[in-house]
């Protein structure tokens, strides 16, 4: 795919957006170790880290940290997928309800990263009545 759409045009990016957690990428059969260490795959990775900071599966930062200490080839573009769909809900044991601004803190920790950037998921979250006042706060943090 990644070959095909170079070929058609060299100046589109080409990206996916795999699951936060790595091991279940892997075990599912997504090559996400070559998709960021080779050339030639994907111009940007996104995996969706739709956790809040105390999901007790998997918490935001541990998952971003996992995706950090992987090879990243030179020219890959890494952004941060938010799960803007949880906040206001009981998502990962109620943990979406514990705080009001928990996209905030996932932004500074993107920036105390130095990342590429982040990917808001989805859009009618972010207008539903359940996100308000998280996205006010997210919105504060800009």
């Amino acid at each position: 795919v990644y070959r095909l759409i170079k070929d058609y045009d060299n100046s589109i990016q080409f990206g996916i957006s795999p699951q936060g957690n790595i091991q279940n990428d892997l075990d599912m059969g997504a090559d996400v170790v070559s998709w960021t260490e080779c050339l030639g795959y994907v111009d940007y990775i996104c995996p969706q880290l739709y956790f809040s900071l105390k999901n007790p599966a998997l918490e935001f930062k541990a998952g971003l940290d996992k995706w950090l200490e992987m090879s990243f080839h030179k020219n890959l573009k890494f952004y941060v997928g938010l799960g803007v769909y949880k906040a206001g809900t009981d998502a990962d044991s109620g943990t979406w309800l514990d705080e009001s601004d928990i996209l905030k803190k996932e932004l500074e920790i993107i920036r105390n990263q130095n990342l590429d950037g982040y990917i808001l998921y989805d859009y009618n979250a972010m207008i539903s009545e359940n996100a308000q006042t998280e996205m006010a706060n997210f919105r504060d943090a800009l």
